[in-house]
């Protein structure tokens, strides 16, 4: 996971983001409650987003309490309470955390390549745990890893082949131990999400990929690791669809729903709405040639 799926905070009611941050330390505590303290270290922003959908989608949204953490000893927090979605998204991020570092030490050098290894032997115990907990989501995580490796290594230009991929693999993360249409819409939307995420991270990663010669989708589309104006308009528009994907998917979702979970689904559409276009427009911007950029905005 990558931390890209997060809200435009000041956009947020206030109810809203002492929710936001109740939930974040809610995963927290079921990552240590379900696979280990060391679980707690993969925590993520795009986690809370799979609790999100989940209680957005499902309509359950949990309650809070107060608790004490290792890192605020001598205070207690509100955190949400233990509940499916917590769970679920806890297992998620410890499966997709580990599954980017295998990837990670198949593809790095030197000691970037070490350090992966290592955190990843370091995080061994709570990825079997988190098999144990959502062997359906264990099960796609490594066919979708195996699938982009195997993109990876072959000759092909394609941007959304992959994108697909890593969409299969959010929604499978999303949806585990779902079922019917609450499935069916969970996966939908995650997925949309999951091909979001490739894209944006493909983006942001563009310069560092190309100058130590990792995979980079974008460079072996274009070639280069510069866009022009046009270029990157095409590349944004492409993004924004994905968006409005799973903006698509929710609209399915009966209004029960939402008032029955209203800062989950006001937090959603926010991520959704704002935190995820002001995200994508941000590594886009890296990557387009700035004195084009520049000459375009000159003769607007």
């Amino acid at each position: 996971m990558f931390g890209y799926i997060r809200p435009l905070e000041r956009e947020l009611k206030i109810r809203e983001a002492e929710y936001y941050r109740a939930l974040y330390c809610g995963v927290c505590v079921a990552e240590g409650r379900m696979c280990g303290q060391t679980a707690r270290l993969t925590l993520s922003y795009d986690a809370v987003f799979i609790a999100l959908l989940r209680a957005a989608v499902t309509g359950r949204q949990p309650e809070t309490e107060k608790l004490r953490c290792p890192r605020h000893p001598f205070c207690r927090r509100t955190v949400t309470a233990a509940d499916e979605a917590s769970d679920a998204a806890a297992a998620s991020c410890v499966l997709l955390a580990y599954g980017k570092l295998c990837d990670d030490a198949a593809d790095e050098r030197g000691l970037r390549r070490f350090g992966a290894g290592a955190a990843r032997l370091f995080l061994g115990g709570a990825e079997k745990r988190a098999r144990a907990a959502s062997p359906d989501c264990a099960d796609g995580v490594t066919a979708a890893l195996a699938a982009l490796a195997e993109f990876e290594a072959g000759d092909s230009s394609s941007i959304d082949t992959p994108a697909a991929i890593c969409g299969r693999m959010t929604g499978y993360a999303a949806a585990a131990g779902l079922s019917g249409d609450e499935k069916r819409i969970v996966h939908a939307a995650a997925s949309a999400v999951g091909r979001w995420l490739y894209c944006v991270d493909a983006a942001d990663d563009l310069a560092e990929d190309v100058k130590k010669g990792r995979f980079n989708p974008i460079f072996r589309l274009y070639g280069k690791d510069r866009l022009t104006p046009d270029e990157a308009l095409t590349f944004s528009c492409t993004v924004s669809a994905h968006i409005d994907a799973a903006l698509a998917a929710l609209d399915l979702v009966p209004r029960a729903a939402h008032e029955s979970a209203p800062e989950a689904w006001a937090i959603c559409e926010n991520i959704l709405a704002l935190g995820m276009p002001a995200a994508a427009a941000q590594a886009i911007d890296k990557i387009t040639d700035g004195s084009a950029a520049h000459a375009a905005g000159k003769e607007s």
